[in-house]
């Protein structure tokens, strides 16, 4: 789903920020395509990911738009606290509620959630924190 997204031109107007997107994309087929023996590690590794990427977005939109980035902050400690409480079964061995969160249910989101927050916060803002200027991080590096 994400990377139907961009196959059709999705930018949300910032590189670095579609870079950031890009590695999340990239963990969730890690994780959707791990091995039964690997899927625990490869969940964990997509919530660190996430963390990583969640947090450098809030760093940067810090000062843009406090009332949206309040609500942007609640959506991702929202989303989070989910797939945290999913690990626990996932690391328990429910590995199809684990794949399912990694091929449906947060590709939905993540695609929702970019759409309708990222895209109108950082278009709209001029902040220089975050504007096309700022350097960015690889948030998503390759695990094994």
């Amino acid at each position: 789903m994400l990377q139907e997204m961009w196959s059709n031109g999705f930018s949300t107007g910032a590189s670095w920020l579609d870079e950031l997107h890009f590695g999340i994309a990239k963990s969730l087929r890690r994780a959707s395509g791990a091995p039964d023996p690997d899927f625990g590690r490869a969940y964990n590794d997509l919530l660190a990911d996430l963390e990583m990427v969640f947090r450098e977005e809030e760093e940067k939109m810090a000062d843009s738009d406090p009332v949206a980035a309040r609500s942007h902050r609640e959506q991702h400690a929202q989303v989070l606290h989910g797939l945290h409480c999913a690990h626990g079964q996932v690391l328990d061995g429910d590995l199809h509620l684990g794949r399912q969160i990694a091929t449906e249910l947060l590709p939905r989101w993540l695609s929702f959630h970019m759409a309708t927050m990222d895209v109108p916060l950082f278009r709209r803002s001029s902040d220089s924190s975050i504007s096309e200027s700022a350097s960015a991080t690889s948030a998503c590096p390759s695990t094994s």
